[in-house]
C-alpha cells in the first residue's frame, strides 16, 4: 500500500484487498465444497476414516484461500480536495463520486494510541463506505504480512482515515458494540454529526 500526493490530489493505493463481504465469499465457496463433503461421507469415509477427513479439511482450506486470492484486487482512492470529488478505481474500473454521495463509513480506530502491544487491527485494511444510493464499498485485507511492512502500512492507514474524515466532513459518531463483539471489520462509524440516523 502506498500514498501519493500531487497538487490537490491525495491518492491512496490498497493492494491485495477484497471488495466483497467475507461471508459472501464463503457462500460462493459452498457450491464447490458441498459436493466434496457429500461424496466423501458416502464413498470414502468407510475406508479412510479420520485421516481422510483431515485431508479433506486441508483441501477445503486450500479452496477457500484460492477463492479469496481470486477476488483480491488493487483499489485506488483519490481525493480531489479542490473539486470535492473522490475517484475510486477498482482494478481497471474507475468511478467518480461527489463527497456528498457518501453517508458514512465503518473503520477500525487507527488513530487510537496504545500503551502496550499493538493489536493486529491497526495493521489491517478494514473500511466499509456507504453511499446515498444504497450501495457500499468494502475494503478488507485477505492476509497478514511481515512486521516491517505492517509498521509502514499502519502509518498510511492513519493518514487515510484522517484524510477521509477531513475531505468527507465526517467524524466519529458512534461505535458498534455488535461489530466489536463479533469482530466484523471496523466497529467505528464515521459520518456527519447530524447524519447518524442515516446509518444503513
Amino acid at each position: 500500500m502506498k500514498l501519493k500526493k500531487k497538487q490537490t490530489l491525495k491518492k491512496f493505493t490498497f493492494y491485495n484487498v477484497i471488495t466483497l463481504n467475507y461471508w459472501l465469499v464463503f457462500l460462493l465457496c459452498i457450491p464447490i465444497v458441498s459436493p466434496i463433503v457429500i461424496l466423501y461421507s458416502i464413498y470414502l469415509f468407510p475406508y479412510f476414516k479420520l485421516y481422510g477427513l483431515v485431508a479433506m479439511v486441508v483441501f477445503i482450506l486450500f479452496i477457500g484461500t484460492t477463492a479469496f486470492s481470486f477476488f483480491r484486487k488493487t483499489v485506488e482512492i483519490t481525493f480531489d480536495t479542490k473539486n470535492k470529488i473522490v475517484y475510486i478505481k477498482t482494478g481497471k474500473k474507475e468511478k467518480q463520486y461527489s463527497t456528498t454521495d457518501f453517508i458514512g463509513f465503518y473503520s477500525h480506530d487507527y488513530e487510537r494510541r496504545y500503551s502496550a502491544i499493538v493489536p493486529k487491527d491497526e495493521y489491517l485494511v478494514s473500511f466499509i463506505f456507504k453511499f446515498k444510493n444504497g450501495k457500499q464499498l468494502e475494503l478488507a485485507d485477505i492476509a497478514y504480512s511481515n512486521e516491517g511492512y505492517e509498521e509502514a502500512k499502519s502509518v498510511i492507514l492513519k493518514r487515510f482515515l484522517r484524510t477521509a474524515k477531513r475531505e468527507l466532513g465526517f467524524e466519529e459518531t458512534r461505535r458498534s458494540k455488535f461489530r466489536s463483539i463479533v469482530k466484523i471489520g471496523g466497529a467505528v462509524w464515521y459520518s456527519k454529526p447530524e447524519g447518524t440516523n442515516n446509518e444503513i
